[in-house]
């Protein structure tokens, strides 16, 4: 299963389709009369039905990385312990240090690749951050409109 690619972009576009998510509450809803109210808790209810589609989404490709990442480091962790115990230049070096940094240095791009990984379960655990936080907001601006009614 291949990992879908979480790039900048694609963060910068979660954001701002969730920055745009907003409903304005009106000082006295009864001058616009209900059908505007009616319109408003229909357009809460869409922007909460969106905000759910990326928390769904978002969730999905988290435990996706969650999970590569957890494979791809005991994958890393062996391939260590096999260079330490078997690689002959690895085996050559002087002290522990020095076979540490031979065998992490052939190992580099297996790190790199875990390193990406982490970086962008930072950036799905932000963006689960800022999507829990618009959809508590949307709820209150939902249960607000229920009030106003």
């Amino acid at each position: 299963m291949a990992l879908p690619l979480i790039t900048s972009e694609i963060v910068d576009r979660v954001f701002a389709q969730l920055d745009v998510m907003e409903v304005e509450l009106d000082a006295d809803p009864l001058e616009y009369g209900p059908k505007r109210l009616n319109g408003k808790v229909a357009s809460a209810r869409g922007l909460l039905t969106g905000c759910e589609r990326h928390f769904l989404q978002v969730s999905h490709w988290l435990q996706q990385y969650k999970k590569a990442h957890r494979a791809a480091t005991l994958e890393f962790e062996l391939i260590m312990q096999d260079m330490l115990a078997n690689d002959p230049e690895v085996k050559a070096g002087q002290s522990v240090r020095d076979r540490d940094a031979i065998a992490t240095v052939k190992v580099r791009s297996e790190r790199e690749a875990l390193s990406q990984m982490e970086v962008t379960i930072q950036d799905l655990e932000a963006m689960m951050q800022v999507i829990k936080a618009k959809r508590s907001d949307l709820r209150d601006v939902q249960g607000r409109l229920k009030d106003q009614m």
